[in-house]
């Protein structure tokens, strides 16, 4: 009993609350989306459902923040410690470009291989549910939903709470991780966890939100390359060396 009172149990009980309010905020998330599916009329696309719980939830996360910021508080996007690159250059921006073209491209090879594999049924399901929405809605989801709401809630909101309580590393890969699982497909949590974690440093240097928004968007732009490009590539020791860079 001596040796548990010496131990300092604070940092451990700020990594438990820190990850307590992230799961709730992810619990809003699929409330939010639950709630879309059953407000939509029957036979709604998928798409359009994203569309609208993304839209809401963008409201809510804006809302709140105003409503802080009037009342004189921190908004969730605040981090305490000074931004590594206080004036990024555009030499800073070609860096994460670059390293986002090496996630992109391990990622759909990565993607390609578990396909050869039998596996990714569940994604395969699910590109099957966009395909019967209309291509502009589609790309809308794409190109500006997706990039701007999972940005506002990942890397605005999860990643600095999560940063409080364990540190800017450790934070960038819980919060990648918990970015793969909102996916929901097991293909997802293969290839989007390195995405996360570059995201979030992206996020830590800049601290702008702008920044992993528009990755973001480039990356959900280089989807639309046919993955018959990555068929060559799709070997085991590339996805394990490639992810593993």
């Amino acid at each position: 009993m001596e040796t548990l009172k010496k131990i300092d149990w604070k940092p451990a009980l700020a990594v438990a609350k820190a990850l307590g309010a992230c799961a709730l905020v992810l619990a809003c998330y699929i409330a939010v989306n639950v709630a879309a599916v059953q407000a939509l009329p029957d036979g709604t696309d998928a798409v359009t459902i994203t569309l609208v719980a993304n839209a809401v939830t963008c409201l809510g996360i804006i809302g709140a923040a105003v409503a802080l910021l009037a009342m004189k508080r921190r908004t969730p996007f605040h981090i305490d410690e000074p931004r590594p690159l206080a004036h990024p250059a555009p030499k800073h921006l070609l860096i994460l470009v670059a390293t986002l073209w090496l996630v992109w491209s391990v990622g759909q090879t990565s993607l390609v291989w578990i396909l050869e594999q039998g596996l990714g049924s569940d994604f395969v399901k699910q590109q099957k549910a966009l395909s019967t929405a209309p291509v502009q809605l589609v790309l809308l989801a794409l190109l500006v939903a997706a990039p701007v709401t999972e940005e506002l809630l990942m890397r605005g909101v999860v990643y600095p709470r999560l940063r409080k309580a364990m540190g800017y590393m450790p934070a960038a890969i819980v919060s990648a991780a918990l970015f793969a699982a909102m996916h929901g497909t097991s293909a997802h949590l293969v290839y989007t966890v390195s995405l996360g974690v570059l995201l979030a440093i992206s996020y830590e240097l800049t601290r702008m939100i702008w920044v992993p928004m528009l990755l973001h968007l480039l990356f959900n732009l280089g989807a639309l390359v046919p993955p018959s490009v990555f068929q060559p590539f799709a070997d085991k020791w590339v996805v394990l060396i490639g992810n593993m860079v």
